[in-house]
């Protein structure tokens, strides 16, 4: 996958995700995602994963995931883009925790 934070090698980034029973591969290759990369890698079912793609998802009563969903980059982004939450600057980057749960 390329995050535009390697441009003069070319390398790309392996992403290992769960999302095989909810997004299709085939929608997946050459689509425009949101990749959080700035985290340290790690081995998932035998492979070394160097992100985690952003998605969101719909839950059931139950706790079922129903549906999930990319998050998307706007139109015109380019790879390797800063992504913003709007409310949110840099001045305080560690004064915002969020918990991924």
């Amino acid at each position: 996958m390329d995050v535009g934070d390697n441009k003069e090698s070319g390398s790309k980034r392996t992403i290992v995700s769960g999302l095989v029973k909810h997004v299709p591969r085939e929608y997946l290759e050459g689509r425009a995602v949101i990749v959080v990369g700035n985290m340290k890698p790690s081995k998932l079912r035998g492979v070394m994963s160097q992100g985690m793609l952003l998605c969101a998802m719909e839950q059931d009563s139950n706790g079922e995931v129903t549906k999930v969903g990319l998050l998307e980059p706007a139109e015109g982004s380019q790879a390797g883009d800063k992504v913003t939450l709007e409310g949110y600057t840099d001045a305080g980057r560690n004064s915002y925790i969020f918990s991924w749960r």
